[in-house]
């Protein structure tokens, strides 16, 4: 979560966004992880659920501005007991 959490925080896309929510779905990641950890070539894959605001201030990133995600998820890959790391986000 701290992979997210950090790339939310500091990458100009979700600046002016407020992260709401962030959340481990067991169904959700369990259905999918073998298939989208052999597409990234990682041994282990998970997703992450979100919810998160966006700022009127936030113009330039593809967001709506004043709107609220939710069910936004975080593909997060790793292999050989490796730290996790962000492959990909969105819908």
């Amino acid at each position: 979560m701290n992979v997210v959490t950090d790339y939310f925080k500091n990458a100009e896309d979700f600046q002016y966004c407020t992260l709401t929510e962030l959340c481990y779905n067991e169904a959700i990641s369990s259905n999918t992880s073998e298939v989208l950890a052999e597409q990234y070539e990682a041994e282990e894959a998970i997703i992450l659920i979100s919810s998160f605001d966006v700022g009127a201030e936030n113009k330039h990133s593809g967001l709506d501005a004043n709107r609220t995600y939710n069910n936004f998820k975080w593909i997060l890959v790793r292999s050989n007991g490796r730290a996790w790391t962000l492959e990909t986000w969105g819908y």
